[in-house]
């Protein structure tokens, strides 16, 4: 009995053993399962959540770095265009002052490329002749050279040597020269037609214009340029294909009259080749100027030696320079007449040329045919125009014809 009650006082104090081995058991365990799921997501998630946060923040950083960057930039931009408002009439100015400079430069240039081409075109070097004493020595001591107005005499040696270029292409140059600085109008050669078309109602001349440049529809058109300057002319626009077909119309009129037109000119070219009528009034221009300078220095002679009537001698020298100066000046005349005949004859000569050349009716307009040709073309209200050629012929061709071919 005494056994009985000793195990059964033992066997609760066993059970709470048991109790309290099996909770430790069960601690230990779910301690080691904690800390094996705590590196499990450790590894699995902590770290990339990690990371992602680390990553973030540096990008943060970088853009609250370059945030403060541009703003840094921006107000230095800001301080600069505000400076830049404030002297915006000085820089405005300066900018102007520059483009003024360099295009006074520029003007200065093409004026000194044109002064040399034009010593070109007008040297008579070029086409075989020499003009002796065109400077003349004033000090031989110390060898300083003067232009020659006028001061000894000057000789013009014909054929001194071989020409460069054809003496009658020389020849319609210098007319060319003269006849555009009589008109006094500028002339650009960028296009075949310019300088070439003239309004038949001001006389102005037409000139290029680009209508819807910034388009598909583009486009290249000839006006009156008086338009621009208030006149209100009521001649049309043209198109470079208007002119060409019209043109094209023109010059194949002509074709069909080649054999009247030819057989015309010869004796047009004849009458321009002979100059015998001029030939024998310079000879007797040029003996004039001859005895009339000896006359003069003569009289001069006579004051210088003996003493004259002041009045007398003043009365005599004032006649013989009057009568040297009509001399001289019906010389240049002469001079021009020639030029002027020379030309003509090159001209027709240029254009006859073309014409015999053209076998059949021309359907392609071409620059040479147009340069060698045409002289100009008169634009008129109703769109008819009138070709005035190299040899002096007009052709009209109406609107109906000319929109036809």
């Amino acid at each position: 009995k005494a056994k009985d009650e000793e195990a059964a006082l033992r066997r609760p104090k066993l059970l709470i053993f048991n109790l309290l081995l099996t909770i430790g058991l069960i601690a230990i365990l779910l301690g080691v399962n904690i800390f094996i799921l705590f590196f499990a997501l450790s590894y699995l998630l902590f770290n990339p959540a990690r990371a992602m946060l680390e990553k973030r923040s540096e990008r943060i950083r970088t853009d609250l770095e370059g945030a403060a960057k541009e703003k840094e930039s921006a107000e230095g931009l800001k301080t600069e265009y505000e400076a830049k408002l404030k002297n915006i009439d000085k820089e405005a100015e300066a900018i102007l002052s520059d483009a003024r400079k360099k295009a006074l430069r520029r003007e200065e240039e093409i004026l000194e490329e044109a002064k040399v081409i034009e010593n070109i075109l007008t040297n008579e070097k070029y086409k075989g002749d020499a003009l002796l004493q065109k400077r003349y020595t004033v000090d031989f001591l110390t060898k300083k050279q003067k232009v020659n107005m006028g001061e000894v005499p000057q000789y013009y040696v014909a054929n001194s040597h071989p020409a460069i270029i054809p003496p009658e292409i020389f020849d319609l140059v210098q007319y060319e020269f003269k006849r555009r600085k009589k008109d006094g109008r500028w002339t650009s050669c960028t296009y075949p037609f310019s300088g070439k078309i003239i309004c038949g109602e001001c006389g102005g001349i037409y000139g290029s214009k680009v209508w819807h440049s910034n388009t598909p529809n583009r486009v290249l058109v000839w006006q009156c340029n008086e338009k621009h300057r208030g006149r209100k002319c009521r001649t049309p626009h043209l198109t470079e294909a208007e002119i060409k077909r019209a043109f094209l119309t023109a010059f194949n009129k002509v074709l069909g009259n080649r054999a009247e037109i030819m057989a015309a000119y010869q004796e047009v070219m004849e009458a321009l080749t002979d100059t015998s009528d001029l030939d024998k009034e310079q000879e007797e221009l040029e003996s004039e100027s001859e005895v009339t300078m000896e006359l003069i220095r003569k009289v001069i002679a006579d004051n210088a030696q003996k003493a004259m009537d002041q009045e007398e001698y003043e009365r005599k020298y004032a006649g013989y320079c009057e009568r040297y100066e009509a001399a001289r000046i019906r010389l240049a005349e002469i001079g021009e007449l020639r030029l002027e005949r020379s030309a003509k004859h090159t001209k027709i000569a240029m254009f006859l040329e073309k014409l015999e050349s053209s076998a059949g009716l021309v359907t392609e307009f071409d620059e040479e045919l147009w340069y060698t040709t045409v002289d100009f073309v008169t634009v008129f209200e109703d769109m008819r125009m009138v070709f005035t050629f190299r040899d002096g012929n007009t052709v009209e061709v109406k609107k109906r014809e000319w929109k036809a071919a």
